[in-house]
C-alpha cells in the first residue's frame, strides 16, 4: 500500500470533527494534503456535488482554538456531559470558516444559554453577576454586546432595507477562549476533588 492510498483510507475513515482538527496541522500535511483534506470537509458538510464551489471560500483560521476543543473533548464529568457543548463549539468554527456570521451569533447566544449550570447558576446573567474581578469584565461584554448582537439578527423581523452582519460585529473569539478556559478549569478541579474523596470500607 503506498503512502498516497494510506492517506486516502484515513479520510475517508476520520469523521468531521477529526478532519478540521487535522486541517490545521499544517506543518504535518503538503499542501496537496491540505487541499484534499480541505474537499473531504466540504463534501461532508454540503454534498459532493457543491464541495468543489465551496472548498476555496474556506476561512484557515478558527474561532474556537483546537486546543481548546481538544481539552473540553477530554474531560470525563461526573455532574456534565459536554457532547453538546462540544458540538455547538465545532458548529461555530464551521459556521465561521464558511461565513455564516449570523450562524456564529446565534451559536454564541446557544453557548452563553447552555453553560450556567457549570457555574452554579441558572442564567448567564447570575454567572457573569458572581464572577471574579478577573472575568466579570469580559464575561460582562458576552453577556451583554454578544448577546443583544445575536438577539438583533434572530428576532428582528424582516425590513425595507437590511444590512448584513461583518465578522468585526459577531466575533468574541477571545471573550468565548476565556469562558470556555473557565469551564475547563472549573471540571478539572471538580473531577480532581471528587477523585480525592474517601469510598468508605465495604462490609458492615
Amino acid at each position: 500500500m503506498t503512502d498516497q492510498e494510506s492517506f486516502e483510507d484515513k479520510l475517508n475513515r476520520w469523521t468531521l470533527s477529526e478532519l478540521k482538527i487535522e486541517r490545521t496541522k499544517k506543518n504535518i500535511y503538503g499542501e496537496r494534503k491540505l487541499s484534499r483534506i480541505e474537499t473531504r470537509i466540504a463534501e461532508l458538510e454540503f454534498g459532493t456535488r457543491n464541495a468543489a464551489v465551496v472548498v476555496h471560500k474556506v476561512r484557515d483560521d478558527l474561532y474556537i482554538a483546537t486546543a481548546r476543543l481538544e481539552n473540553l473533548g477530554k474531560l470525563q464529568s461526573p455532574q456534565f456531559d459536554l457532547r453538546r457543548l462540544v458540538r455547538m463549539c465545532e458548529e461555530i468554527n464551521s459556521s465561521w470558516q464558511h461565513g455564516n456570521l449570523i450562524a456564529v451569533a446565534a451559536l454564541t447566544r446557544i453557548v452563553l444559554d447552555h453553560v450556567p449550570p457549570i457555574f452554579g447558576y441558572l442564567t448567564f446573567g447570575q454567572v457573569t453577576a458572581n464572577a471574579s474581578r478577573s472575568l466579570k469584565a469580559i464575561f460582562e461584554s458576552l453577556e451583554q454586546s454578544s448577546r443583544k448582537i445575536s438577539d438583533s439578527l434572530i428576532h428582528q423581523t424582516i425590513r425595507k432595507k437590511e444590512t448584513l452582519p461583518t465578522e468585526q460585529m459577531v466575533n468574541c473569539s477571545q471573550n468565548m477562549d476565556v469562558l470556555l478556559a473557565e469551564i475547563v478549569r472549573i471540571l478539572e478541579e471538580q473531577t480532581h476533588n471528587s477523585s480525592l474523596q474517601p469510598t468508605g470500607f465495604a462490609g458492615g
